[in-house]
Formats: C-alpha cells, sequence, structure tokens
C-alpha cells in the first residue's frame, strides 16, 4: 500500500487549492492505495470493501470521540449553526458543488451536488469506494448528541444524484 500511495502521489496532478491536496494526501489516495493494494492481493470486490469499512471505522475513532464531546454541550445546535459555513471551507467549491438548504432554529440542511472524493476514486476506477468514506460521515456524526440528529438519506457515493446533509436540533423529552 505504501508503495501504491507513492505511484499515485507521482502520478495524480496536485491541485493548488490546499484543502483540494488535503483531502488527496490524507484520506482520498491512502485509501485508494490500501484499496488496490487489497484488490492487487486477489481480494475480491466485497472483501477488500469491507476489510476497508473496518479501517475506516478505526481512522475515524479519534473523530468520533471529540464530536461526542463537544456533543455534550447543551448549546451545541446553536453553536453549529455559529460555525457550520466556516468550518464548510474545507469542502472547496473546485471539488463539491454545496447548495445550502436551511440554517434555521430546527435544521441545518445542504446539498452536495458533487463530489471530489467520488470524482477522483471514479478517475482511477474505484467509484464504489466512495461509499466508505461516506460511512465514516455516518460513524463521527450518528451519535454525536442527545442535543441534534444527523439525518442523511442518500449519496452520491451510493449512487444517488446528490448527497443530503441534515442536522436536526432534538427536543427534549422526545
Amino acid at each position: 500500500a505504501d508503495k501504491r500511495f507513492a505511484e499515485l502521489l507521482a502520478e495524480h496532478p496536485l491541485p493548488d487549492n490546499r484543502y483540494l491536496k488535503w483531502h488527496l494526501r490524507e484520506y482520498i489516495l491512502p485509501g485508494l492505495a490500501i484499496y488496490q493494494a487489497m484488490r492487487a492481493e486477489g481480494r475480491s470486490q466485497e472483501t477488500a470493501l469491507t476489510a476497508f469499512d473496518e479501517i475506516v471505522e478505526v481512522v475515524v475513532t479519534p473523530n468520533q470521540r471529540q464530536m461526542s464531546l463537544l456533543g455534550r454541550f447543551p448549546l451545541i445546535y446553536p453553536l453549529l449553526r455559529l460555525v457550520i459555513r466556516p468550518a464548510m471551507r474545507q469542502y472547496p467549491q473546485e471539488g463539491w458543488q454545496i447548495d445550502w438548504v436551511e440554517n434555521s432554529r430546527e435544521a441545518i440542511r445542504f446539498n452536495m451536488r458533487s463530489c471530489f472524493y467520488f470524482d477522483v476514486l471514479s478517475r482511477h476506477g474505484a467509484p464504489e469506494l466512495t461509499a466508505s468514506f461516506c460511512r465514516g460521515d455516518d460513524l463521527v456524526y450518528g451519535q454525536m448528541s442527545p442535543h441534534l440528529e444527523w439525518k442523511r438519506t442518500q449519496t452520491i457515493g451510493r449512487g444517488a444524484e446528490y448527497c443530503d446533509f441534515c442536522f436536526a436540533r432534538t427536543i427534549k423529552g422526545k
């Protein structure tokens, strides 16, 4: 996998945008290298994807813990409303087309109509790997807080036209 990662870095032009470069170097290309190495060993697509999903679980564990700590804070939802747009700078328009749908007292909703991960992985013949990265989001945000609920019904990586993201405020006693 290390050798394949070095090859991917050498053959893949890195964009000028620092966030796109970061996604490529830290997540997309290392993940692709691991997946391709497993496939080169003779593992089936299903077996390699299952193994990669297990790797994703380990990789996102620190983020899960961090989000869970933040999620204990009763005012996490109003805080998230304030910081969500600046935080989304990590997903620049050169890689993602984001349509903001709602940022209200009830929910924060946005759709991604394009996905840098899917585009890069598709160019490398592994679009199926995108769903594992989507799963990472679900693991990190799914049990984040009793004060908000993560809702997502579809992703590009799972075959939909767009990804829908929603953080909904929960009502006490519900």
